[in-house]
């Protein structure tokens, strides 16, 4: 008989690395089964793919394998959904019946973390404990599974203070909300963020470049600083990055300011979403500003958006 778990009152559990794992999935909407991370493919077994087999030396020390439940529908797993997983290691030596697992508003839900450790298989709930991450940690994750590299250089993010932010203070929120969820998932230290308030009269962003809308703050040589404002700056300032549309941007902004990047509105969307329905879709469309946040510092010399 398998040793029954139920999701939230349990921490780990070790098995044997010799023979095979197997692992089954029992939900309640259409969902698969996906395995990522195995040093060789796994097997899916079924057309349902909700059953998956692979060997337990596939399960390495240099990074962890992930296994997610993905909703056949591509949309969200709906509210209170959960799902049942069947866990087998060593031809049944070792199972377990891991219960009530919770997936809703997610399409991609991680169940199991797997990592090798002084010989033995660890397995983890969800992303190692956490069974849902923010979107930061989330790209952080699936950008280590693909082998793609992050490297964050942002060490300082300074926040336009002036009066024509406020409007905008949705999106400064979940920008900051998205980099410090997404350096603690890497293990790298958050930056330090400060706001900075410009003196001047209320309608001072009518006039552009220097006005209410463009804080004047010089690059960092100790590290990388960026500057999260409505306009860009001048020449020679601060990288930006800006908030507003991407076209308007770029009619108001001359070409020889500061370096700047302006997300566009689809990473807006999933910077803003208040659900963890992430998909494949969502990391291709927070790539852009993946990548612009792991420029290094002395490369900013060009002016880009997201487009």
């Amino acid at each position: 008989m398998p040793d029954i778990l139920a999701s939230g009152q349990w921490k780990e559990f070790s098995v044997s690395n010799r023979g095979a794992l197997e692992i089954g999935l029992v939900a309640p909407v259409p969902a698969t089964l996906e395995v990522v991370g195995t040093s060789s493919a796994p097997k899916y077994l079924g057309a349902s793919r909700d059953a998956v087999a692979f060997p337990g030396r596939a399960v390495s020390a240099e990074r962890p394998v992930i296994v997610r439940a993905n909703a056949s529908s591509q949309e969200a797993f709906p509210g209170d959904c959960v799902v049942d997983l069947s866990f087998d290691a060593a031809g049944g030596e070792h199972a377990y019946l891991i219960r009530a697992i919770p997936v809703a508003g997610q399409a991609s839900a991680p169940l199991l973390q797997l990592t090798l450790e002084g010989g033995a298989i660890r397995v983890r709930p969800g992303e190692g404990g956490a069974a849902t991450l923010g979107l930061g940690g989330w790209c952080a994750k699936r950008r280590q599974e693909s082998g793609a590299s992050l490297v964050p250089t942002v060490t300082e993010v300074v926040v336009d203070a002036s009066a024509s932010m406020v409007q905008h203070r949705p999106r400064v929120e979940s920008f900051l909300d998205f980099v410090a969820d997404l350096y603690a998932v890497l293990g790298v230290a958050a930056p330090h963020v400060r706001s900075l308030s410009v003196g001047g009269s209320v309608d001072a962003s009518s006039r552009g470049m220097g006005g209410v809308g463009s804080v004047q703050v010089d690059p960092d040589a100790r590290g990388r600083r960026i500057v999260v404002t409505d306009i860009p700056l001048e020449a020679g300032r601060c990288e930006c990055l800006v908030l507003g549309s991407p076209e308007i941007v770029r009619a108001l902004a001359p070409h020889s300011g500061a370096p700047y990047f302006v997300p566009n509105g689809d990473a807006w969307n999933e910077l803003l979403r208040e659900d963890a329905a992430f998909t494949s879709q969502t990391l291709a469309t927070m790539d852009p500003l993946l990548d612009w946040l792991s420029q290094p510092a002395s490369s900013n010399a060009s002016i880009g958006t997201s487009s």
